[in-house]
């Protein structure tokens, strides 16, 4: 990576390499991190929105059946509607885990002074500990926001979650229901 190239033209001691070995460590951690929440986030919206599909796959069958009772055809449009809506929260929500946290701790103004300190600068060490440190520091609280979204401590009606649960319950009862309809 060029930061070791840097830092060893610059002459700076192996403790430095391996204090940045252990920032790019700490940085590949977090990008793994985000990740696996956004991965985590697409997998209950991938999975309700199959099961939305499965369960309104199943009303329609009921409803070109012809004769649907009354209680069945109430029954099976409310899931229908909770089951949407809850689609459409749990998509909402998981959105504040997908959205993109930008962050400016390296811009190319950053990147010309690591070049500039690179030739010599005896507080190059100092410098380059500083600007990982501001690095790995926006990296957590991106991924500290994106845990939060998708698991929050407070309003936890606004939870991935919650709709996700949701969105399965009301199709299973509609699932449920048009088989009751074959049944009965």
């Amino acid at each position: 990576m060029a930061t070791t190239h840097l830092a060893t033209a610059s002459g700076a001691s192996d403790d430095l390499k391996h204090v940045l070995d252990t920032a790019r460590d700490a940085l590949d951690h977090e990008f793994q991190r985000a990740e696996r929440l956004d991965a985590k986030a697409r997998g209950q919206a991938t999975l309700a929105g199959s099961w939305f599909t499965v369960a309104l796959t199943a009303s329609a069958l009921v409803f070109r059946s012809g004769n649907t009772p009354a209680w069945l055809t109430i029954t099976l449009v409310g899931c229908l509607i909770l089951g949407g809506l809850s689609l459409a929260l749990l998509l909402h929500a998981s959105s504040r885990v997908w959205r993109l946290q930008t962050r400016d701790e390296v811009t190319p103004a950053t990147l010309d002074a690591m070049e500039q300190a690179a030739g010599g600068d005896p507080n190059f060490a100092r410098n380059m500990i500083k600007t990982y440190r501001a690095i790995l520091d926006g990296a957590q609280q991106a991924n500290a926001a994106r845990a939060t979204a998708l698991e929050p401590t407070k309003g936890r009606f606004r939870s991935p979650a919650l709709f996700w649960w949701g969105v399965l319950f009301f199709g299973l009862i509609e699932v449920i229901a048009a088989l009751l309809s074959r049944v009965l």
